[in-house]
């Protein structure tokens, strides 16, 4: 579908969420997260408390988003903030946001987060008595020309 390939052609890095081989090559820590499977695919959600974080490639292109895919069709508290290189880029509530549908969403990074690194770490953790995710892939992009 078009959404996909559009993606597809900006993609710098993806990681599937919840499958080891892909976790283990982005240096994936966790606490208190475990991996659930909707609809034939993996995702991974950090409970109350916990949290989990990633690296991902950005190979030093500027200007980059990180784009989150979701189930929009999840209730119960689901608020989380989005760490790159230790600072939060966005808070996100994914609780019924979309029914019915898988939905990515993009977000931008400072580029200050981003100069001269290769890499950067990203983090998501829950508010207060919510959970974070379920994420089921997470890409870096290249922002398409203006």
């Amino acid at each position: 579908n078009k959404r996909k390939e559009l993606l597809e052609q900006r993609t710098i890095d993806l990681l599937r969420m919840g499958e080891m081989q892909p976790e283990r090559e982005h240096n994936f820590q966790e606490e208190d997260s475990w991996v659930e499977e909707y609809r034939q695919r993996k995702a991974r959600t950090a409970d109350r408390g916990g949290w989990f974080s990633f690296e991902m490639d950005v190979g030093s292109e500027d200007p980059v988003s990180l784009s989150v895919e979701y189930w929009g069709g999840y209730t119960g508290s689901k608020t989380f903030d989005i760490l790159v290189e230790g600072q939060a880029i966005a808070r996100e509530n994914i609780s019924n946001k979309a029914p019915g549908k898988f939905i990515d969403i993009t977000y931008a990074i400072p580029g200050d987060l981003i100069e001269g690194k290769e890499k950067i770490g990203v983090k998501f953790v829950p508010l207060e008595g919510h959970r974070a995710g379920p994420v089921f892939t997470v890409r870096t992009l290249k922002d398409p020309p203006e």
